[in-house]
């Protein structure tokens, strides 16, 4: 049973940011950003955001099927104390840049960690106590912190200064293939605080290595061609902003700078490929049976319940039924250990197809910590 791509990547992109709800990944929000010609700004919370202390007392994720999993691409996931020193690094660089204009201006600190698995509803809703509560609602969307983080409200100035030009910044061109392909141009990601939009993850291993000149230009003047730049208390603005100029100092994207949302277009290519083997086509089957012995006969994947069973609110009284019946068939089945052991097989593939940019990607990370680290003195 095929999955639609952009379901799976769009629940792939709900457990990374499980893992880090609260953040641009320091580094990811380059390439959302920086790539697409100008910086990126914070997200916003929904206008109802779900209750953030479950009534059943325990953490959320502590009963999820997927606690404990484990996956080859993690070596190349950031951690969450690497995470932590990016943005502390990242925000120290901000503050004394909007210094420079005569602005005071202090970011929102890095967000406590999740406390969530790694990889909490990857394969739809897993955990029954969180079901028989929250019923499709992903444990995410009740962390405060997945969200906003108290951006302070900023005057246009302050926002020229912060973000650039965003109107009259131009991307990159990209340069450099080390496939031997015609440029396919910079990774459209999504906001900082999901690290990447699902459509990112369709585009080919072309676009692992990019180049920006941005790296040369944090520097360079705002404003369209042929007009004069914007200016602060008699400073020209920078092109990226502050945000911009502090994630250019830490990353240095060069000619063979790999872009860091393609660890999860990694994992997004290995799990397509996942989808399509019969081990995954025989495990999805034995589910719906399972539903459909349940009353849920319309069921056809956990990925796309919801639409299936066509539900329009996730947490009511049909919604929480459903996916107490969910999990009970994934656990009947083994279908969360089952799916990540063929999910791993991928991976493991990918890997030795991509060794070379893989490696060049964990150098350029540990050059970006030391960068980082330098910055706080450390």
């Amino acid at each position: 049973m095929r999955i639609p791509p952009r379901i799976r990547a769009a629940a792939r992109a709900a457990a990374r940011a499980a893992s880090r709800p609260a953040a641009a990944l320091a580094v990811a929000a380059t390439a959302a950003g920086l790539l697409a010609g100008c910086s990126a700004e914070p997200d916003a919370a929904p206008e109802n955001p779900a209750q953030t202390t479950p009534s059943t007392g325990r953490a959320p994720g502590a009963d999820s099927l997927a606690a404990g999993l484990a996956f080859p691409m993690d070596r190349y996931r950031i951690t969450d104390a690497d995470q932590r020193t990016l943005e502390l690094a990242r925000n120290a660089l901000i503050t004394t840049c909007m210094s420079r204009y005569g602005l005071d201006y202090t970011p929102p600190g890095p967000a406590p960690a999740s406390g969530l698995p790694p990889y909490a509803h990857l394969y739809g809703v897993d955990d029954p106590v969180h079901a028989s509560v929250h019923g499709y609602r992903h444990p995410a969307d009740l962390d405060p912190h997945a969200y906003s983080r108290g951006e302070p409200e900023l005057s246009a100035e302050e926002r020229l200064v912060l973000h650039g030009d965003e109107e009259s910044a131009r991307p990159p061109e990209i340069t450099h293939d080390p496939e031997g392909e015609q440029p396919a141009g910079a990774h459209r990601t999504g906001e900082p605080g999901s690290a990447a939009d699902a459509d990112a993850h369709t585009h080919t291993h072309s676009d692992a290595h990019t180049h920006s000149d941005a790296g040369a230009d944090a520097d360079t003047e705002a404003g369209a061609e042929g007009a004069p730049a914007p200016e602060v208390n008699g400073r020209r603005v920078p092109a990226t902003g502050c945000y911009g100029e502090a994630q250019l100092t830490i990353n240095e994207p060069g000619t063979d700078w790999v872009d860091p949302t393609f660890i999860h277009q990694l994992e997004d290519e290995a799990g397509h490929a996942a989808d399509d083997d019969p081990r995954v086509a025989e495990l999805l089957g034995e589910w719906a049976a399972c539903m459909a012995g349940r009353g849920y006969p319309d069921a056809r994947s956990p990925l796309t319940a919801v639409e299936d069973l066509g539900l329009t609110d996730i947490m009511d009284q049909a919604a929480i039924a459903a996916a107490e019946h969910d999990v009970a068939c994934k656990k009947e089945t083994g279908l969360v250990a089952r799916w990540a052991a063929v999910d791993a097989e991928y991976q493991e593939r990918v890997i030795a197809e991509h060794a070379e940019v893989l490696a060049d990607y964990e150098r350029q990370h540990g050059e970006r910590m030391e960068r980082a680290r330098a910055v706080l003195g450390r």
